[in-house]
């Protein structure tokens, strides 16, 4: 019974000393990161064409914020691990401690279970999304070279392949997209559909007008109306047109 009071003090000494520890390295660390006078995270040239805006001071204080972060985080899985474990070393609360860690442990292994389950769904999104990505590719780089009329089909203008590849982009993503969905976790949940059927009300409401904006540039767009550089006029407005997409037709008017 003596030694187990024993234990018990040195478990409390051992909280103690690990916060001490966890205090000099954090300490240590901060004061690495004072006299940083560079990017660290953002030094690479694709990163730093991201984030022209994180200067190195500004990286400093995001790296100052994680370090605090992480130091909270440390402190607080260490006392939800470290405590039932004391507290279990007491005939007192030797039960107390045996319900609080079974209580802890109880979504620790529901998330590391689910994940194990979701581990071969995971597998399978990672095929559709790596197949869709180098069909897209191909089908860019076969609508580039009839865009180029370095290949010719009967029948399909050049100034076709653009749009055509955006509109058939649009329906391989959203394929891909309704395969991979029963494999992500939680998609049958009742939370997940509501949500989902919540986004598609909004969606459904808030596009009511560009549908039929883009259904209107598809008309126009294989119709053939007019092409980059002609001469137009829209109503009141004369000009050339410079851009046309699905969305919009860009004219450039006269400048008298």
């Amino acid at each position: 019974m003596v030694l187990k009071y024993v234990y018990f003090g040195f478990a409390v000494l051992g909280i103690f000393l690990f916060f001490f520890l966890l205090k000099r390295f954090f300490k240590w660390l901060q004061s690495k990161l004072d006299k940083l006078d560079r990017n660290v995270l953002f030094k690479k040239k694709e990163v730093a064409k991201l984030f022209k805006f994180i200067t190195p001071r500004r990286e400093k204080h995001i790296l100052k914020f994680g370090t605090r972060t992480l130091r909270i985080l440390i402190s607080i899985f260490f006392l939800v691990i470290y405590l039932p474990f004391v507290f279990s070393l007491m005939p007192e609360t030797e039960e107390y401690a045996r319900k609080v860690f079974d209580y802890v442990m109880k979504p620790v292994n529901f998330v590391i279970g689910g994940f194990l389950d979701f581990i071969p769904g995971l597998f399978f999104i990672l095929v559709i999304v790596y197949a869709t990505k180098y069909l897209l590719r191909f089908l860019k780089y076969l609508t580039g070279e009839l865009e180029r009329e370095a290949v010719r089909l009967d029948g399909f203008h050049a100034d076709w392949a653009k749009p055509t590849f955006n509109l058939v982009r649009v329906v391989i993503i959203a394929f891909a997209a309704i395969i991979c969905f029963p494999y992500i976790p939680g998609s049958d949940s009742d939370a997940f559909k509501g949500v989902s059927i919540f986004f598609g009300v909004l969606f459904s409401l808030g596009s009511t007008s560009a549908i039929s904006n883009i259904v209107a540039g598809i008309v126009i767009t294989y119709m053939r109306p007019f092409k980059i550089g002609d001469r137009v006029e829209i109503g009141e407005t004369i000009g050339d047109v410079t851009e046309r997409s699905l969305l919009v037709t860009r004219v450039r008017t006269i400048k008298i």
